[in-house]
């Protein structure tokens, strides 16, 4: 499925409109094109901004819990707890990156 998903994402929209004869098929798979290829920014951001931390270690459960970089903002110590990081100095660091990124959002600069 991963190389599936990976393999859609590098569709462009003139090899969409070439494979697919319906314009409103064509809209939806340029769509779903286009949702893939940000969840792989968000996907890959997070798992960059985690192995900064050093606490890469929890990357799966980040995963597990479906938190992306558009989420990391919101998490406090009581989320991350909740979620299994029981270590206060790795909570630390996640809610200090966290209070970085509501002051300088990733993704206002990310902009298709």
């Amino acid at each position: 499925l991963v190389n599936f998903v990976e393999g859609l994402t590098i569709l462009t929209d003139s090899y969409i409109s070439n494979l697919i004869e319906w314009e409103e098929d064509r809209t939806k798979l340029k769509q779903a094109v286009h949702d893939m290829r940000e969840f792989q920014v968000y996907f890959s951001v997070t798992s960059t901004l985690l192995e900064e931390l050093v606490i890469d270690k929890y990357a799966h459960i980040f995963a597990k819990n479906g938190i992306s970089i558009d989420v990391l903002p919101l998490l406090n110590h009581e989320k991350l707890i909740e979620m299994g990081i029981e270590d206060l100095k790795d909570r630390n660091s996640i809610i200090k990156c966290a209070n970085k990124m509501k002051k300088e959002p990733f993704m206002s600069s990310y902009n298709n």
